[in-house]
């Protein structure tokens, strides 16, 4: 059980604080008993009366201590049906020693005349009180066994969660950079492309946005959720490359409402997204280069709609790639099942890609 993870229930303020109650409520009964057999209210009594109850309090660590060093949780039941006989014994004749002396010292002090009558009762009345010492025994070990075997439960759950949230992180960082080799794959077959064509600035052009989405990516590599509007200038980056490629052919337009560029959505999700639309729709059409990408809430969720005139989808010879299939794994990660990701036909032509998460405002 890991230290400071749970309150300590068994310190030393709560130990005084709750014996301290128990002999309250024995004063509370005490005092009713001397004033119906008519002694004086007298605080020395009282003393006496409730000295077993400090001997309790006296006695817990000690026996928080040996339940500890003896556990009958994990034991066979024979093992820890005579742990719980020892300790119960234990404790019964370390208190009935402890509270006899005290007994004794109390009245040597207070009542000296009436020393020879208490020792003369003290057997009956240490005897009488044999069940009520083996009760309380039995009744601490049961509560510092149920309280650790709580803790030790809890704890195991928490570290079952923090590895699950550990391994869930290594498949998220995993993924995220399953998309940066893709990526820049395809950019520099582009480069290399232009190169040989003689088209240098271009491709100087295309390195220069490269160097900014790469920077854009180092200061979000720890990061797996940003707000729309940071994602937007990643993509803006991308596209820039884009452009380049496709002779400012290209054309871009965004319809965001302005409360929703605060919405926390995975980073580096729309590039991949965008890279769909412009490798299976615009690539194969040049009339085509419209991608409009629009925000919209819709209840709890925001829902992303990436929109392309290239090619019509055909949800027949449709396969994920590395783009959509690594985006849909990301989102599975993050959101569960509370998430959509699909391919639709725009009108008149074109291919809709539709995104849905949660919604959640950052409000920093």
């Amino acid at each position: 059980m890991q230290e400071n993870r749970f309150p300590d229930i068994f310190s030393t303020k709560n130990i005084i604080v709750f014996w301290t109650i128990l002999g309250g409520c024995a004063h509370l009964h005490e005092q009713w008993y001397l004033q119906k057999n008519g002694f004086t209210n007298d605080y020395k009594f009282t003393l006496i009366f409730a000295s077993g109850w400090f001997v309790w309090g006296l006695l817990t660590p000690f026996m928080l201590w040996a339940i500890r060093r003896y556990p009958i949780v994990d034991a066979r039941f024979g093992i820890s049906l005579g742990r719980v006989v020892m300790l119960v014994m234990i404790f019964v004749v370390a208190h009935t020693v402890l509270e006899a002396l005290l007994n004794v010292t109390l009245t040597y002090l207070f009542f000296k005349p009436l020393l020879s009558e208490l020792l003369a009762n003290l057997p009956t009345k240490l005897e009488a009180s044999i069940i009520r010492r083996i009760f309380i025994s039995a009744f601490v070990i049961a509560v510092v066994h149920s309280v650790d075997y709580f803790h030790k439960l809890k704890s195991k759950e928490i570290d079952e969660l923090e590895l699950q949230k550990r391994l869930a992180q290594a498949q998220l960082d995993a993924l995220k950079l399953q998309l940066q080799p893709h990526f820049l794959f395809n950019t520099h077959h582009a480069i290399i492309s232009l190169m040989m064509k003689n088209e240098t600035e271009k491709a100087i052009d295309m390195l220069v946005a490269l160097c900014d989405l790469l920077r854009l990516n180092l200061d979000t590599s720890g990061e797996h959720l940003v707000t729309l509007a940071r994602e937007i200038d990643a993509s803006n980056l991308y596209l820039s490359i884009q452009k380049v490629r496709f002779n400012n052919r290209l054309q871009v337009s965004y319809h965001i409402p302005e409360p929703l560029l605060q919405a926390q959505v995975p980073a580096f999700i729309l590039q991949p997204l965008i890279e769909n639309s412009i490798k299976h729709g615009i690539e194969k059409f040049r009339d085509s280069g419209r991608i409009d990408i629009a925000a919209l809430r819709e209840g709890s969720m925001l829902r992303i709609e990436i929109t392309d005139d290239g090619a019509a989808i055909d949800k027949k010879s449709i396969r994920k790639g590395i783009g959509l299939g690594n985006s849909e794994a990301r989102l599975q990660k993050l959101f569960k099942n509370d998430f959509k990701l699909e391919l639709l036909a725009a009108w008149p032509r074109g291919t809709q890609l539709v995104m849905q998460i949660p919604l959640v405002i950052d409000n920093r």
